[in-house]
């Protein structure tokens, strides 16, 4: 059995270019200290309704309620259902903002 690489060189994996060499890829919402991350599973039939017409009505969703608001792709369901994952980012005043505008928008589709 062959041992993993252990140098970048080895990987093939560009070497990691300053900052904070334990940091994460993703950006960061704030300042960290009261970011919040909720994820909820939307129907299918209803992911639509949330990403609107060319992503339209999500756009709309993250600029009021300055939260990052993503859904999961088409056909990328949450294992054992029928239901895609909105992600929801932020502050918990933005992600409760977004989650409320979410809500609502869902509650008038029926």
């Amino acid at each position: 059995m062959q041992s993993p690489p252990t140098t970048a060189q080895e990987s093939k994996k560009r070497p990691f270019e300053g900052g904070d060499e334990g940091g994460s890829k993703r950006a960061n919402i704030g300042d960290g200290a009261d970011d919040l991350a909720l994820k909820c599973l939307v129907t299918n039939g209803d992911a639509g309704a949330v990403i609107g017409k060319g992503g339209s009505v999500i756009s709309v969703i993250q600029q009021e309620s300055g939260a990052r608001v993503k859904m999961s792709q088409n056909n990328d369901f949450y294992p054992g259902t029928q239901d895609r994952v909105l992600l929801i980012t932020g502050t918990k005043d933005s992600v409760f903002a977004a989650l409320s505008k979410v809500s609502t928008l869902l509650h008038l589709e029926l």
